[in-house]
């Protein structure tokens, strides 16, 4: 019965430490340099007070992105409709580079949460090792340590 328990636990942290591994890389790209000056008025928003994407939440974010595809999509239909250059931008940036400081500040809201749900599910895990587990676990971080 304690095999089975240990063998669920060791799997369980093998999945920690896979979800570990996903939220480093994502941190890593989280750390690029932002596209944009990070400070929009929203496009057809009722107000015109700028949003710095640094500091926003969730809906703020979906929020610009509806406004931005609203005049991106305006914007090329009315160039088409009078024959004029087509301008692919959006206060100096091009709306991919506002999307993608979109994306990257989501990610950087999610990460905080993934964070914090590993580090509770793998103080769970720790606080339910057998003692026989522990040890097993100490000597394989150790022998992974020194290279062999």
């Amino acid at each position: 019965m304690v095999d089975k328990i240990d063998e669920k636990i060791n799997k369980l942290f093998e999945v920690v430490r896979k979800q570990k591994e996903e939220v480093e890389a994502a941190e890593k790209e989280a750390k690029q340099s932002w596209k944009t000056k990070c400070s929009i008025v929203v496009p057809f928003a009722r107000d015109d007070k700028p949003v710095n994407l640094q500091t926003a939440t969730e809906p703020v974010l979906k929020n610009v992105v509806i406004g931005l595809l609203k005049h991106r999509d305006y914007n090329n239909e009315a160039e088409q409709l009078l024959g004029i250059e087509r301008a692919d931008k959006y206060e100096g940036f091009t709306y991919e580079d506002w999307f993608a400081d979109c994306k990257k500040r989501i990610t950087m809201l999610n990460l905080k949460t993934k964070k914090e749900k590993l580090a509770l599910a793998e103080q769970g895990l720790n606080a339910i090792v057998s003692p026989e587990q522990r040890r097993a676990m100490e000597l394989e971080r150790i022998t992974a340590s020194l290279g062999i």
